[in-house]
């Protein structure tokens, strides 16, 4: 498994205390998220800092988002259920303290 692929929240659950972030805002000319979504924002300490972005969803639909940050511009396709919260790695080991997440998400399927 890759370092970049999403992880389970049940992982995450067992991971180091983490500072959380705020909900971050949506980046100039990114479409707004769905109104049933949001995200945060995590760094752990480990060797380096690990970037983690959460995306709850209270939506009635599966959301397809796509994940990437200003420390590690790949993205990252995940799916999220109505109802879940999913965690996504988006670096492990980065030497930077902060990030900026970029989420953008549709609503589609059951």
């Amino acid at each position: 498994m890759s370092t970049l692929a999403p992880i389970s929240v049940a992982l995450v659950l067992f991971a180091s205390a983490a500072s959380a972030g705020e909900n971050a805002t949506p980046l100039q000319g990114a479409p707004p998220l769905p109104a049933c979504l949001s995200y945060k924002t995590q760094v752990r300490g480990s060797v380096g800092y690990d970037h983690l972005v959460l995306i709850t969803s209270a939506c009635q639909k599966v959301a397809q988002c796509a994940v990437s940050t200003d420390v590690n511009p790949a993205v990252i396709a995940i799916s999220v259920a109505p109802g879940a919260t999913e965690t996504v790695l988006t670096f492990r080991g980065s030497p930077a303290r902060e990030f900026t997440a970029r989420v953008v998400c549709s609503l589609g399927g059951k």
